[in-house]
């Protein structure tokens, strides 16, 4: 190990105690004290046994065996009742550090820009929060207290060897350097396979999630066998890993094993001499004999602990990769300064003290995902208040990243986007994205139901209310008609309601935030024509007198729109209302045309078929 990678270990360690282990120290502090007691009481018992052959057994029936008896007892009930304390304040330790570190990964996942999303599968984004947090507070919990048992016991007994026979304490105590040396050599090589076994398990997760979640297509299109041979080959590169852990641990036990008999082994030899020649009492050479048997199992015990530690550091560097992530879409501090003493202050205002959007720009806007591959370079769009803005274009032309720039669920390259004159970084991230209502192609509703689905709007909305934006979209008849209308369980992901059901609980979800600015992102493009027609209905409603953003293929949707904007490879090559670009007669006029004669071919078809 490198010395970056010995200071990058240190300061992952630092973070995690001052993060983590700080705010329950004085639990660990318990319980450190009570296993301290527990290993002394633990050590006392094989102690025993030395004074009982010394000085019971040749007193014969003159000795007092039930005070004896009594002594044992006390000594036993008060070890278990220790060890029931240590292992109790551990998981009450585990859990809390478990709650903590989930609680904080998902609050930071909350707040990363999408861009890290991009970057990263959901499989190992859920094995970092659940598995990896999950290993890392049990063994906190659980194999932290045993080192410090084992530590303590083994530590004891060394002393109370010395004391009883330091010079055959010390014969005994020649094999342990040679297991210490066993025990930094294997721990390094199980640590870095343990790295590899981890990230195996991520992608084993990820696999499974992308199995479940993309049943349907894979089983349409025939590839099960194909999505087996990659979990096959994922797993098998998983049992490789594993299968190497385990064959470091089976190595290192043997090895292990036998210096520390070797210690037993001369304890016998040079013991018994001096029991022989009267130096050492018979008692003295049992617990002797015991301790250095106990002593070899407790070490070999403390060394495979250590050795099972080894995963808590891989999942507490991978815990940390995401912790530590960098917010790339934020508040600047001077921001969240103002915000926190005053969310409506006159210096977070745009329009005179007013927190009202009348115009918005993209002023000079460069943007790209990757350096090499441009989306937007130099993009210039003035919006007037209440105004329809439809983006229509190839797939890729770059229409989607426009309203996530907007939304600020990405930010410029270069240039700026401007809410009344102001570069809206100089706005509450919350503020902005709270005034801004959207609806993509792919609805998305939460676990509950309906009425709570709709009222994500806004939480404190009345019943009357969530009824009146369902009304606004049309999505108020096919609630009332559903068994149990409005209290109806949507399901995981929206899942007992059909597409058009869907999106039209989120056009109802979006209006009832009562938005700003609306950006809908093929939101009809996934519906049947009847929905959609429903949709258009209610859109007249909705979009008046409110500034909006309109993506859609289908082009018989953005007919009404204030402005068309024909974009081509990040660049505006056409903008007008739909009867300008008509009269224009170019690109716009072709894409429509072409589009309304597939339209009147499906039309046709359909007809000749009887599916009219």
């Amino acid at each position: 190990m490198n010395r970056t990678e010995k200071a990058t270990k240190r300061e992952i360690g630092r973070y995690f105690i001052r993060r983590y282990l700080m705010p329950l120290k004085h639990l660990f502090a318990l319980m450190f004290a009570f296993q301290l007691v527990f290993a002394t009481f633990d050590a006392v018992y094989f102690a025993i046994n030395g004074y009982v052959i010394d000085n019971f057994i040749p007193m014969g029936g003159e000795a007092d065996y039930i005070s004896l008896a009594i002594f044992y007892f006390a000594v036993v009930l008060t070890i278990s009742v220790f060890c029931r304390i240590t292992i109790t304040l551990g998981t009450v330790i585990a859990q809390e550090i478990m709650y903590r570190i989930r609680e904080d990964a998902f609050d930071h996942l909350q707040k990363l820009s999408f861009s890290y999303y991009d970057q990263n599968s959901v499989g190992d984004l859920l094995a970092r929060i659940t598995t990896d947090a999950k290993t890392y507070a049990q063994i906190i919990g659980s194999h932290l207290p045993r080192v410090l048992y084992l530590g303590s016991f083994v530590l004891g007994v060394v002393f109370y060897m010395l004391y009883l026979n330091w010079k055959i304490a010390l014969i005994i105590f020649t094999a342990i350097p040679f297991s210490v040396f066993l025990a930094v050599v294997f721990q390094k090589k199980i640590l870095a396979v343990s790295r590899h076994v981890m990230a195996c398990n991520s992608k084993l997760t990820a696999a499974y999630n992308e199995g479940i979640m993309g049943v349907q297509t894979i089983r349409s299109l025939a590839k099960e066998e194909e999505f087996i041979q990659k979990f096959d080959k994922i797993a098998d590169e998983t049992f490789v890993y594993s299968k190497r852990s385990l064959m470091y641990v089976a190595t290192y036990l043997p090895f292990i094993i036998a210096s520390t008999g070797f210690g037993s082994g001369l304890l016998l030899w040079f013991g018994g001499e001096d029991v022989l020649v009267g130096v050492m009492s018979i008692g003295t050479l049992i617990v002797m004999n015991i301790y250095s048997r106990f002593l070899s199992e407790q070490i070999l015990f403390l060394a495979r602990t250590i050795g099972e530690m080894q995963p808590a550091q891989a999942s507490k560097e991978r815990l940390y990769q995401l912790l530590k992530t960098t917010v790339a879409i934020k508040d600047s501090l001077e921001i969240e300064e103002k915000v926190k003493n005053d969310y409506q202050s006159p210096e977070l205002a745009i329009d005179g003290g007013v927190n009202k959007i009348s115009e918005l720009e993209f002023k000079n806007i460069d943007f790209y995902y990757k350096e090499e591959e441009p989306v937007l370079t130099n993009f210039n769009l003035k919006v007037l208040p209440g105004q329809t803005i439809a983006l229509v274009g190839e797939t890729g032309a770059g229409k989607s990243t426009i309203v996530s720039l907007l939304c600020r669920f990405y930010e410029p390259t270069a240039g700026e986007i401007l809410l009344n004159g102001v570069d809206y970084r100089q706005r509450s991230l919350e503020w902005l994205q709270s005034n801004l209502g959207i609806v993509l192609q792919t609805p998305f509703l939460f676990s509950g139901t309906i009425r709570e689905n709709i009222r994500y709007g806004d939480p404190e909305a009345s019943d009357e209310k969530v009824m009146e934006a369902s009304k606004v979209v049309n999505a108020h008849d096919f609630i009332i008609h559903l068994e149990k209308g409005y209290d109806t369980e949507v399901g995981e992901g929206g899942g007992q309601l059909s597409s058009g059901q869907k999106q039209l609980i989120s056009f109802a979800r979006a209006i009832l935030a009562n938005p700003q600015v609306l950006v809908m992102d093929e939101a009809t493009s996934s519906v049947d024509p009847e929905t959609e027609h429903l949709i258009h209905e209610g859109l007249q409603k909705v979009l008046k007198n409110r500034t909006s953003f309109i993506i859609a293929h289908r082009l018989s949707t953005i007919r009404r729109a204030d402005r068309i904007l024909f974009i081509n490879q990040g660049i505006i090559e056409e903008q007008g209302s739909h009867e300008e670009l008509m009269s224009l007669g170019e690109k716009y006029r072709e894409l429509y045309e072409k589009q309304f004669m597939h339209y009147k071919e499906q039309e046709i078809l359909g007809r000749s078929v009887g599916f009219n």
